[in-house]
């Protein structure tokens, strides 16, 4: 029996990294033990990848399993393939790493009183994009608004500084976050301002907003005066 003609036979069914760094004509200088020891190896490699062809095989869906003949038993082992799978391996940390370190920037926004959710471009953030200021047109100083007082008398004087826009409601729109200043900044900062197509709209959101304000002042003034009838 040739047992170096076996040996070849089997090499070629078995392409493995090992048996190509022996050729055929290194294998018959090897000893029967030594060869048999090596050949035991790859057939434990093998019976491997065959328990787990064989796994993977079964976790695929009926339909997948009856589509035409299945590849062959005996896969072709390939380095490139644990390269690959090394590769996935650092994708996938990184994809952990990246979605962690969004999931916290998320949280320091939030923090800091900003939506992830809220859309930074600039057409979201602008009234009226088309709307331009006339060249050496001055914009008035306003009145302040914080939040506290009167948001109707407030909007009063706002028109009277606006008088010199004449009927243009968008340019109004538009120049009215200027006479607004800290909590009253930060709300109107906070709104959707595509919702508000004319003036009215702006007027009563920012009315009934702050109308709360108003019917406290009252409230205050007329248990003033009840206290100081009280007194007299």
């Amino acid at each position: 029996m040739d047992f170096t003609i076996n040996t070849v036979a089997s090499s070629e069914i078995i392409p493995t990294s090992s048996i190509a760094a022996y050729p055929s004509s290194s294998v018959a200088t090897k000893s029967p033990m030594e060869v048999i020891v090596r050949l035991e190896q790859q057939i434990g490699e093998l019976n491997l990848l065959v328990a787990q062809y064989q796994a993977a095989s079964h976790n695929l869906p009926p339909d997948v399993r009856q589509k035409g003949p299945m590849p062959p038993l005996f896969p072709t082992l390939n380095v490139n393939h644990y390269v690959e799978i090394e590769n996935d391996a650092k994708s996938i940390d990184v994809e952990t790493i990246n979605r962690k370190m969004k999931s916290l920037e998320d949280v320091m926004r939030g923090f800091r009183g900003f939506d992830s959710s809220q859309s930074v471009r600039y057409e979201k953030l602008c009234t009226f994009l088309e709307v331009e200021l006339l060249p050496g047109y001055k914009i008035p100083k306003f009145e302040k608004f914080s939040g506290s007082g009167n948001s109707f008398f407030h909007l009063k004087i706002s028109c009277e500084k606006l008088i010199s826009v004449g009927n243009n409601k968008e340019i109004r729109i538009k120049l009215f976050n200027q006479s607004l200043t800290g909590k009253a900044f930060e709300w109107y900062s906070k709104q959707d301002v595509t919702k508000w197509s004319t003036w009215d709209d702006l007027a009563n959101t920012f009315v009934d907003h702050y109308k709360f304000h108003v019917e406290i002042a009252l409230n205050r003034i007329s248990i003033t005066k009840i206290k100081s009838k009280s007194t007299e």
